[in-house]
């Protein structure tokens, strides 16, 4: 049976396999749907997450959105101080999909 008033949600982060793209920040993204926008979901970087040429996948559920618009990507430290200046992750792809219709 579908779940209409709390979707789950699939991210998948690919980090480019080049000198220094790697982080050991957390991230953060925001969901921009054509009906709604998400809440900020906070990607934590345990077990060596969001290392050069990796992708790491991450679930979460929210409101309907609608379809994908677009998103807000960013990290943070390890405190929840998001990075000023120039960034130190270097993000190659960013594929999300609503895991119940298959969305991407």
């Amino acid at each position: 049976m579908l779940n209409v008033f709390s979707p789950e949600y699939e991210i998948a982060t690919t980090t480019a396999n080049t000198d220094k793209a790697d982080t050991s920040d957390n991230a953060w993204i925001v969901l921009e749907g054509k009906k709604a926008r998400s809440k900020e979901f906070v990607m934590e970087n345990k077990k060596k997450k969001f290392q050069g040429g990796a992708t790491d996948t991450f679930e979460f559920s929210s409101k309907h959105l609608g379809e994908i618009a677009g998103i807000c990507l960013g990290h943070i430290t390890k405190d929840g101080k998001k990075v000023k200046g120039e960034a130190s992750w270097h993000v190659m792809e960013v594929v999300v999909t609503e895991k119940e219709l298959g969305n991407k």
